[in-house]
């Protein structure tokens, strides 16, 4: 009875045994394993990270020229010719616009016996050309518009009695015309547009810088 009491033990100490050190190789076999990392997650190093991140398309800017022009116009006001000069200032603002604006002097006189009147106009007129794309390094048709102020000046003599006066007009032009040359330096300009309640038509020829 001894020897069997005392071999159930040794049954039941060496199943316990076993279960403990199994447990036991579990246990070390779990802390030894990495984490795995998720199969749809992909890292990418840190520098190619930042310089995604902060990568920014190229952004693009026009630089456009300012145009200077000289003008030799006839203006026809009213049946009369005003001859005088013109000045432009525009600047391209994009490859087909420009902005900017144009004065002048136009001056008309005329006497009869002892009658004689003087007429000036000096337009400040801001104003916007469109510039259109042709295939053409010597040619290239515009069209735009000017609106602003005539400073119109009259002046009547008769004998020695004189009278004058000066008052700003609304003035308005539209522009229709081309530049051309070996370097687009020169153009032609044909003005239209009103004075105050006249009409003013403006042809001119002149010179870019």
């Amino acid at each position: 009875m001894k020897k069997s009491g005392l071999g159930f033990s040794l049954v039941v100490l060496l199943l316990v045994c076993g279960q403990a050190e199994a447990a036991q190789g579990r246990k070390v076999q779990k802390k030894a394993l990495p984490q795995s990392s998720s199969p749809t997650e992909v890292q990418q190093p840190s520098d190619q990270q930042d310089q995604y991140q902060f990568q920014k398309l190229p952004t693009q800017s026009y630089t456009g020229r300012t145009r200077v022009g000289l003008g030799a116009p006839v203006m026809l006001l009213e049946g009369e010719a005003f001859w005088g000069a013109d000045l432009f200032v525009l600047h391209g603002v994009s490859p087909n616009w420009e902005i900017g604006g144009e004065t002048g002097f136009h001056i008309w006189s005329k006497s009869v016996g002892s009658v004689s009147a003087t007429a000036w106009v000096i337009p400040v007129l801001p104003t916007a050309i469109y510039n259109f794309d042709v295939d053409s390094k010597s040619f290239s048709p515009f069209l735009g518009v000017g609106l602003g102020v005539g400073v119109a000046h009259v002046g009547l003599s008769i004998g020695s009695i004189s009278a004058s006066g000066t008052k700003a007009l609304f003035e308005g032009l539209a522009h229709v015309g081309a530049k051309f040359g070996e370097s687009k330096n020169f153009f032609i300009d044909m003005k239209l547009g009103i004075l105050d309640s006249s009409f003013v038509f403006l042809p001119s020829i002149g010179l870019n810088f």
